[in-house]
């Protein structure tokens, strides 16, 4: 199975600390020309392209499938709640910081939400 192949492969990388498959393959909504959504959390950001690069290339080749490789690090709040929620757990050094994480990514998101909401509001009152 594609986790297995994965998770096998990540486990390699010293400074990937958790791993999740999300997108398509994560619900069961594949087709023929989806590609693998792979998210990693390391010990410290990205800062070497190359290894990225080396990274995902690893992976496209390892599953035969192109891999959409998400390092959390940097991501998004919406795109990190995307992977806590819908995402399937492939790794993990640790699961209390993949707990953590996840906590910490659920109150970004939430910070962003009220954010947003407001800057809507005001939006609405200025142009309606």
């Amino acid at each position: 199975m594609v986790c297995d192949l994965i998770k096998k492969k990540i486990a390699e990388y010293d400074a990937v600390q958790f791993a999740f498959i999300f997108g398509s393959y994560a619900i069961n909504k594949q087709c023929e020309d989806s590609d693998l959504d792979v998210a990693i959390m390391l010990d410290k950001p990205l800062v070497d392209l190359e290894d990225y690069l080396k990274m995902k290339m690893e992976l496209t080749e390892l599953t035969k499938l192109e891999v959409d490789l998400v390092v959390l690090n940097d991501a998004a709040p919406l795109l990190k709640k995307e992977v806590f929620q819908t995402g399937i757990q492939i790794y993990a050094k640790s699961q209390t910081f993949v707990n953590e994480q996840r906590i910490k990514a659920l109150f970004e998101y939430d910070d962003m939400e009220k954010y947003l909401e407001a800057s809507h509001r005001a939006l609405k009152e200025k142009y309606i």
